[in-house]
């Protein structure tokens, strides 16, 4: 069973006593704390069930049951099936089907094809278009990758002048100087 810790604040609040009291009952030790320093002293947490079993408000500590997840499917990128069949649509598109799944390429438009020299053989035809395809799709990573650093930046940008403004209102809550220490 895990042990839920809250504030002082809290314990005060859930209980309707006073702060001091809950103070109290941790020196006396009739409730579980953990204690963690800070600068400025001590912070508190408080175990709840400890505090509602010696305050009255429950007699038993209800017990958690774990909570069961069902597995989930894993899909793994680079799993190729068993009984893969090439099939061959057009001059120089391939399929790579599988019984579970179907893959459809579309040929690429005529803006993204090059031409292959005549003397060329057939193979050497498709490796230029795979090549355009390629770089087709690296264009348009490399598009998605600007866009997406762009907004960062934009993001960055919109965070510091957050920031900025904060310190400024800051310096204004700020108390004034004592009249003699702005002679110094």
């Amino acid at each position: 069973m895990v042990n839920q810790l809250i504030t002082i604040f809290e314990a005060a609040n859930l209980t309707n006593k006073s702060v001091q009291t809950i103070r109290r009952l941790i020196k006396t030790g009739k409730i579980k704390f953990k204690r963690k320093r800070t600068a400025q002293g001590f912070n508190y947490m408080v175990d709840k069930a400890s505090l509602l079993m010696n305050l009255g408000i429950i007699d038993q500590v209800p017990v958690e049951e774990p909570v069961s997840t069902p597995p989930l499917p894993v899909n793994r990128p680079f799993d190729y099936p068993e009984n893969p069949t090439t099939q061959t649509v057009g001059p120089e598109i391939y399929i790579l089907e599988s019984e579970e799944s179907e893959t459809i390429i579309e040929p690429a438009q005529e803006s993204e094809r090059q031409e292959a020299p005549v003397s060329a053989a057939p193979s050497a035809q498709s490796i230029t278009q795979q090549d355009v395809s390629y770089t087709v799709i690296i264009d348009k990573l490399l598009e998605q990758h600007r866009t997406d650093k762009d907004k960062l930046y934009q993001l960055v940008e919109l965070f510091q002048k957050r920031v900025i403004d904060l310190e400024e209102q800051m310096k204004l809550l700020q108390a004034p100087k004592k009249w003699w220490q702005v002679l110094k």
